[in-house]
């Protein structure tokens, strides 16, 4: 029987999510973790339901204990890198440098593949006149985005498309 009402309150939430009403959504996945609470699925659509009603610090939590089950999952883990961005982005806005600086540390430990946490770091710290320290996260940056499947891919695309174009 409870098996039944996850899959509902699943496809509850799915559906209130593709109308755009987060808020409800984010309510259907939270009674299906209630009933499932280690279930990856449920909590990656509750992190992104509660990040795109901008609560951020929540989706990150959210995000953070999906990965401690799946740590490889790689959509769990551009999930959080996404939502730290943005949030790293709010902090910047409100002159919260050192948050956003030590959340990006936090995340690059959690994330060490992803070129967000070093780029998000090195633009912060190039804005302070920290050279050093910018050119070591930027340089980090690039290693990963050239070292990651997507890179690869999009070199391949321009390469085809310059291709086309001569």
């Amino acid at each position: 029987m409870e098996e039944h009402l996850f899959i509902e309150l699943m496809k509850r939430g799915e559906n209130y999510f593709k109308e755009g009403r987060y808020a409800l959504a984010s309510e259907e996945f939270r009674k299906a973790l209630e009933i499932d609470p280690q279930n990856v699925k449920a909590l990656n659509n509750y992190g992104i339901s509660l990040a795109e009603q901008g609560l951020l610090e929540h989706a990150i939590e959210i995000f953070q204990k999906a990965l401690k089950l799946e740590p490889n999952n790689e959509k769990l883990g551009k999930n959080l890198a996404l939502a730290v961005g943005n949030l790293c982005s709010n902090y910047i806005q409100e002159g919260k440098i050192e948050k956003a600086i030590n959340l990006s540390l936090e995340i690059m430990q959690l994330l060490p593949l992803s070129p967000l946490p070093p780029s998000i770091l090195g633009m912060l710290y190039s804005n302070q006149g920290e050279k050093e320290k910018a050119r070591e996260f930027l340089g980090k940056a690039i290693t990963l985005c050239e070292e990651s499947e997507e890179y690869t891919l999009l070199a391949k695309l321009k390469e085809e498309l310059n291709n086309l174009l001569t």
